[in-house]
């Protein structure tokens, strides 16, 4: 049994909306994961974005929050820290080594934020808990104290405007970059292509 794709009629639109139909506004905003659900399937935008119908959760959705949040707060006694040695101008007997916060912060971070929610089961919360969970942050944790990030902004919102709409967004995490090599003689990063 085979499909012939070339012979099935084209999907029709239905637009103009039928005589009777709820029009809904186009949003000023749009977002990654409404443009996403749109482009999945316009009945669960509808649904999600428009009407706000709550959505139900899952193992996968709490687990990611709980990582998420995690590592947010560990981030952010990080940043702290950061700041803090940075402010210091006169060396009052500081060896000026920053603190790297410990795996057990990291851990009472896991445990105080975990989400109990959403989980088919007792055996797959404890896989979740105590197997996945200390396995993605072990990962996590060699990659940082190997090379510790200088992170400057933390859950930073964003808006960008697109003609009468705007984007709108969260960036988890934006590092300093490292100073380059190779730095632009003055001038240079500030013209446009084809100007000059």
């Amino acid at each position: 049994f085979a499909i012939n794709w070339a012979d099935a009629p084209a999907p029709r639109a239905i637009w103009p909306p039928r005589a009777g139909a709820t029009r809904y506004p186009i949003p000023e905003s749009f977002s990654f994961s409404s443009v996403s659900s749109f482009r999945k399937c316009p009945l669960e935008y509808k649904f999600r974005h428009l009407l706000k119908l709550p959505s139900p959760g899952g193992a996968q959705l709490s687990f990611g929050n709980t990582i998420h949040k995690t590592l947010e707060l560990f981030l952010k006694i990080w940043q702290a820290r950061l700041r803090s040695t940075q402010g210091d101008l006169f060396s009052s007997g500081k060896s000026g080594k920053i603190a790297v916060p410990t795996p057990e912060e990291l851990n009472a971070f896991y445990e105080r934020n975990w989400i109990d929610d959403w989980y088919d089961n007792a055996v797959q919360k404890k896989d979740y808990r105590v197997k996945r969970g200390p396995a993605i942050l072990t990962n996590f944790y060699e990659h940082f104290v190997a090379s510790p990030p200088k992170p400057k902004y933390l859950e930073q919102w964003f808006k960008i405007a697109m003609g009468p709409y705007k984007f709108v967004g969260k960036i988890d995490r934006i590092d300093e970059a490292p100073p380059s090599p190779h730095p632009l003689p003055a001038g240079e990063g500030s013209q446009r292509q084809g100007e000059g």
